[in-house]
This record gives C-alpha cells, sequence and structure tokens, in this order.
C-alpha cells in the first residue's frame, strides 16, 4: 500500500477544493452606510438612474441591487428596478427588470434581484427607477458623500440621471449619489480558466496519481 504523507494529501486537497467551489454572490459595492442628506421623488412623469462601474479583470452575473427608500409620498405601485447600459455617459437601453417590491412605502431598504444578466469589466452601468402608470412618487434617498465600499466604484461625473419623457433623453448630474449596494457573483477571473465540474474524478485521480507518484520517489531511511 502507498502511504500519502498526511500533511502532503491536506495541501493538494485544500488546493483541489480552491478550484472546484463554485463562486458565491458578494457584496461588489455599497454606499448604505452613509448618512442619506435627502431624496428624489420618483414618479411615472420622472425616473431617476444611478450609475456604478465594474472592477477592471473581472466578469461578473449581477445578482441584486438593494435600494434605501424614505417614505413614500404617495405608495399606489408600479414601481420598477432596471438595469441599463451605457451611452455617452448617461443611460442607453435596458438591461432586464430586477424583481422586487413595486411599492417601497415604507421607510427601508429594499432588494431586487437579477435573473441573470452578465456584466462587463471596466463597464459603467445604471440603475434605474421609475414608475410604469399611475400617481405613485417614491422616495429615494441620496447622500453629499463619495465614500463607499466594495471592488466597483460609483463615477464622481456623471453620477446619476434623470429623465422626464420615458428615457428618451437624460439629464446628467455630478456627485450627491443615491444610496445602493451591489451583489453580484464572479464569472471567473479573465486569466484563469473555468473548471469543469464533470471532470473532477478525473482531476481528483490526477492528484491522487501525482501524490503516489511523489511517495514512491522518496528514499528509502538509512
Amino acid at each position: 500500500m502507498i502511504r500519502i504523507p498526511v500533511k502532503t494529501l491536506s495541501l493538494w486537497l485544500a488546493a483541489l477544493v480552491c478550484l472546484v467551489v463554485p463562486a458565491r454572490a458578494e457584496v461588489v459595492l455599497s454606499n448604505l452606510t452613509e448618512i442619506d442628506f435627502n431624496s428624489s421623488l420618483v414618479r411615472s412623469s420622472r425616473w431617476f438612474a444611478q450609475s456604478f462601474v465594474t472592477n477592471n479583470n473581472q466578469a461578473w452575473t449581477l445578482t441584486s441591487a438593494t435600494l434605501s427608500f424614505d417614505s413614500a409620498q404617495n405608495f399606489s405601485g408600479n414601481l420598477f428596478v432596471n438595469l441599463y447600459s451605457n451611452a455617452k455617459n448617461s443611460p442607453g437601453n435596458s438591461l432586464g427588470t430586477l424583481s422586487g417590491s413595486d411599492n417601497p412605502a415604507s421607510a427601508g431598504q429594499y432588494t431586487y434581484t437579477s435573473n441573470g444578466i452578465s456584466l462587463d469589466p471596466s463597464t459603467t452601468y445604471w440603475l434605474v427607477a421609475g414608475v410604469s402608470s399611475g400617481d405613485g412618487v417614491y422616495s429615494w434617498l441620496y447622500t453629499e458623500s463619495m465614500a463607499s465600499t466594495g471592488v466597483w466604484g460609483i463615477p464622481s461625473t456623471n453620477t446619476y440621471a434623470s429623465t422626464d419623457d420615458g428615457a428618451s433623453t437624460w439629464s446628467l448630474n455630478d456627485g450627491e449619489p443615491f444610496l445602493f449596494s451591489i451583489e453580484a457573483t464572479a464569472t471567473a477571473p479573465l486569466s484563469v480558466p473555468e473548471i469543469d465540474p464533470n471532470g473532477l474524478g478525473s482531476v481528483l485521480a490526477l492528484v491522487l496519481g501525482s501524490l503516489g507518484l511523489l511517495e514512491r520517489r522518496q528514499p528509502k531511511a538509512a
């Protein structure tokens, strides 16, 4: 029987686990701990958009976005949250609608989930909140601080935007970002190939075979 040193086996298995553990969602950007200064009123006649930039060496899949609202001025429903692409430093096309409360009437943080929107590295995107119809008026809180945490960033110019014509044209503004956070799942570092889960048996066999070879090559004690 081939005896494999416990320390060697532990190191190899730890390395194997690091390769095959699936990526988990993480908070990649948040300013929710910053002090709110005031709020902008989201309604059918005026939508608001908040920009953010992904990091430069990683592709991602959007998991969710959390927005901080004050008490609604009129809570008749029909609020939506969409993700938009960037076009000439303003919101471009909608990439998908996020699922969550269409009636955030009470003050608090509301999470809107994605059905799996892919995000590119070093790219600007926009969270857009609006009311599709009716007279609902919702208060999206914003802050004077540009501080945030996470591997993504908030632009200091073209920070947020508003539209009065259903996203046909946008008015851009610098600073005073809305309070929000983004959760995403890393697809894979651009320089690291993905591991096929169906081939894990072969990988494990290769690792154990290598360990056996290393053990056989150990010189006998004198």
